[in-house]
């Protein structure tokens, strides 16, 4: 009895001092010194799993959503395709797959898929469902397995923003307001599987006339509800929802704000680089195939830069990505003579010139919508137009772009794209198309906004935001005009501040980086000095001139653009109030 009162004292004082064991598990401190879920057992973990889908989303969000699954750790899910006659489109994946003909609805075949998973797989730990609309973080799998099932309830990855304030800022496992918000991923342990395919509820559902055939989320949270089993979600939110369509039907589900991005490592807290994220991607598929990890010479790590490397010229003679060219300017730049900001009247009518960097990916109708806000506004600009175009395996061909400019516009740049680069590839060679020392020149440049970034996948105000920044920057000339006449550069979302380590504070950019520039001003200085990472285009501006010598056209001092928050109590208002200024209306 001794030695065993001893014994029990001794795994007291060790769970103290780690933490304990709650919701998610027994706590480690993982090489960045933060917590990290320890699994309860060291008895590996089966899963079974799978995506279900529509044939509507074979070419767009489906392989997306099935390369951020893999990079999770989920490689190899059993894909359940709702509406398809046979697998033929599916073959190239390489996955299993079952098809339903004719469809039975979203929640048919949810429901059918965590049958099949379950009669497969009826010895598995945990059991989870993915939608074809959603991205997530590298190492998902692993952070599952390191927290504890919760043992009277399940894992909806996907945190709705009101149930975020549920947490209070706390990260980790919480439960939700069980109103099931999101069935985008779910994942259950074997007896909550088995209480909610044996739940009356579940069966009962599909007599409903208008709630039968979809809303999974709201048909678990309920069935789950009846046999003592509770909804838990995660802060922060351990996947994000892609699709801006539904297509059940139904609205639009809104973003789930505190999901940290695709380059978020869940594991060590860290943001991963691409070169780190394709490292994660070629483990894992040479993990797939029981090979040993090796590293090519072609993949060895580079050499890490220097500031100095970092912040190397770009050169206007420099067109190693340059495919194509019908621009008709040479850069023959020399220094030109108005090193000095000062009051410049423009002596007639000013040449105004634009340069514009579009992305097409393809599925996007993002990239059509700026091109159709620049075309809306073209007869502006009277001098030269011309556009630079990224191009790669996933874009659309430059005929596509160059048949939606029409006629308006006749010079081209064609760059085979780089991811790392963005609109930087082209950033350098556009601004040596239209240089010139005339004083009486400006030009306006600016790129197809929220292709990529958006399709309002993160943030459901980053179109809005593009909208304001066309609008404001080309629909009051005047205004612009009587700006570049005493400064250099002007635009709207001027911000104010540390924009890199190695720039100074209190030097200005503009968040989005559209912006009018004088031409004297900028080909007297050293231009084509830039920052070599993907922002270089908006910290450009802070690499040129001083606070002084820059205006705004709209929401000056401006703070966080990406945050819905900080746009709908001080960006909206102002822009509203800037359109009402002007007689003009959204």
């Amino acid at each position: 009895m001794a030695r065993q009162a001893v014994r029990l004292r001794r795994a007291k004082a060790k769970a103290e001092s780690t933490g304990g064991v709650g919701e998610a598990g027994g706590k480690r401190r993982n090489r960045a010194g933060r917590r990290v879920p320890r699994r309860s057992s060291k008895r590996a973990i089966t899963w079974a799993y799978g995506v279900t889908t529509v044939p509507q989303r074979l070419d767009n969000l489906f392989p997306r959503t099935l390369a951020s699954l893999a990079l999770a750790g989920f490689g190899e899910p059993r894909l359940f395709v709702d509406g398809a006659k046979d697998a033929a489109n599916y073959q190239h994946f390489g996955l299993e797959v079952t098809t339903r003909w004719p469809n039975v609805g979203t929640y048919g075949n949810w429901m059918l898929a965590l049958w099949e998973l379950y009669l497969r797989t009826p010895s598995a730990g945990r059991f989870a469902i993915f939608q074809d609309d959603l991205v997530t973080y590298p190492g998902l799998r692993e952070y599952l397995e390191r927290c504890e099932q919760p043992e009277k309830g399940y894992m909806n990855l996907y945190t709705f923003p009101h149930n975020l304030r549920l947490c209070n800022g706390v990260p980790g496992w919480h439960l939700s307001d069980q109103k099931g918000k999101g069935g985008v991923a779910i994942v259950l342990c074997r007896k909550a599987v088995m209480a909610l395919l044996s739940q009356n509820h579940m069966v009962d559902r599909v007599q409903s006339v208008q709630r039968g055939w979809r809303a999974v989320d709201g048909a678990v949270v309920t069935a789950m509800g009846k046999v003592g089993r509770q909804e838990y979600i995660h802060n922060p939110s351990l996947v994000q929802h892609t699709g801006t369509v539904s297509s059940m039907g139904n609205g639009r589900h809104p973003l789930a704000d505190s999901f940290r991005g695709e380059e978020f490592d869940i594991l060590t807290h860290k943001f991963l680089s691409a070169a780190a994220v394709e490292d994660v991607a070629l483990k894992k598929a040479i993990h797939k195939k029981g090979q040993q990890p090796i590293r090519s010479a072609e993949r060895a790590r580079p050499k890490r830069r220097t500031a100095r490397a970092k912040q190397a010229a770009y050169r206007p003679g420099d067109k190693s990505n340059l495919l194509e060219s019908t621009a008709i300017g040479e850069p023959t730049w020399t220094k030109g003579t108005h090193p000095k900001v000062e009051r410049i009247p423009f002596t007639g009518e000013p040449v105004r010139n634009l340069i514009y960097h579009v992305y097409p990916l393809r599925g996007s109708d993002v990239w059509r919508w700026n091109v159709d806000m620049i075309l809306q506004r073209i007869s502006l600009f009277n001098g030269r137009r011309v556009v630079a175009i990224a191009v790669g395996d996933e874009t659309e061909s430059a005929e596509v772009v160059k048949d939606r400019f029409g006629s308006e516009v006749v010079e081209y740049m064609v760059f085979r794209n780089n991811k790392q680069a963005g609109e930087m590839s082209s950033f350098v060679p556009l601004l040596a198309q239209v240089e010139s020392d005339d004083p009486n020149q400006v030009t306006f440049r600016a790129h197809a906004k929220c292709v990529v970034r958006c399709q309002r996948e993160k943030s459901p105000h980053f179109l809005d935001w593009a909208e304001m920044l066309y609008r404001t920057s080309l629909e009051d000339w005047l205004l612009v005009r009587q700006h570049l006449e005493a400064a250099a550069m002007t635009g709207s979302c001027r911000k104010f501040g540390q924009f890199a380590k190695r720039q100074k504070k209190g030097k200005p950019t503009y968040h989005g980086t559209f912006y009018w520039f004088r031409n004297c001003f900028v080909y007297s200085r050293d231009w084509q000095v830039v920052d070599t990472p993907r922002w270089g285009c908006e910290s450009w501006p802070a690499k040129m001139f001083t606070k002084e010598e820059t205006r705004c056209i709209c929401l000056d001092n401006a703070g966080n653009m990406c945050s819905t928050a900080y746009w709908k109590s001080t960006v909206k208002p102002a822009y509203d109030k800037w359109l009402r200024d002007r007689g003009l209306s959204r």
